[in-house]
């Protein structure tokens, strides 16, 4: 919660940056131009092409969006620190729900972690991009794309002491035996599984290999 939630600060302060930075459009530009399909202007001024091509354009392709002048660089920010907060998640689900379910079950609660991981936050973000579509015009600086960043926040404030609490009164068994894992036995536990499946993610997890004996997953046995 916490990168994800610094994520959307960062994106916020790039957008108000990248706003304020000026438009590297043709010389004769004026921010407050805009032509009827809410473009910026012709692309092709004087033999140069002006337009983004990251950037929307129209049917024929001789309007579209001048660049910012800003460095996309500076994405890596934002990015960075949610590839951050999935490093220390994904993995994290991925054990939960293969070790602490009965066999018979493995596949299927894996396939429903893999659905909200994978299918639940490209449709959220698809919902609330329709609903602001008026917030998202062609031209970036004729709308306000930080409301979807607002709202990333909401949930992120929202999102952490439910968690909190679910955490706080759920109880972590041992799908083998159904008696309850003392918390700092799955501690241990658990940092010695993160590591192997880590490893083994990467590709540098080398001469070894997690069994499928324990039900914690948590054993680590050196090939022949």
């Amino acid at each position: 919660f916490f990168f994800a939630a610094m994520a959307m600060v960062a994106a916020t302060a790039l957008e108000f940056a990248r706003r304020g930075a000026g438009v590297m459009g043709p010389p004769s530009f004026v921010p407050s131009q805009q032509t009827a399909d809410g473009f910026m202007g012709n692309c092709m001024v004087d033999g140069k092409d002006y337009c983004s091509n990251c950037a929307p354009k129209s049917a024929s392709g001789d309007e579209g969006i001048y660049m910012s002048n800003i460095s996309g660089f500076l994405m890596f920010i934002p990015f960075g620190l949610v590839g951050l907060g999935e490093i220390m998640v994904n993995p994290v689900l991925y054990h939960y729900a293969y070790a602490l379910t009965p066999s018979k079950t493995k596949s299927v609660v894996q396939a429903v972690n893999l659905i909200f991981q994978g299918a639940v936050p490209p449709a959220l973000v698809a919902v609330f991009t329709t609903i602001l579509k008026s917030a998202q015009p062609n031209n970036l600086n004729k709308g306000h794309i930080e409301y979807f960043y607002y709202i990333s926040m909401v949930l992120c404030v929202l999102g952490t002491p439910i968690y909190l609490i679910v955490a706080r009164k759920s109880h972590i068994k041992n799908p083998e035996t159904g008696s309850i894992i003392a918390g700092s036995q799955w501690e241990s536990r658990v940092a010695t599984s993160q590591v192997a499946l880590a490893g083994r993610q990467m590709g540098s997890f080398v001469g070894g290999s997690v069994t499928g004996n324990d039900p914690l997953g948590s054993r680590v046995s050196q090939r022949e």
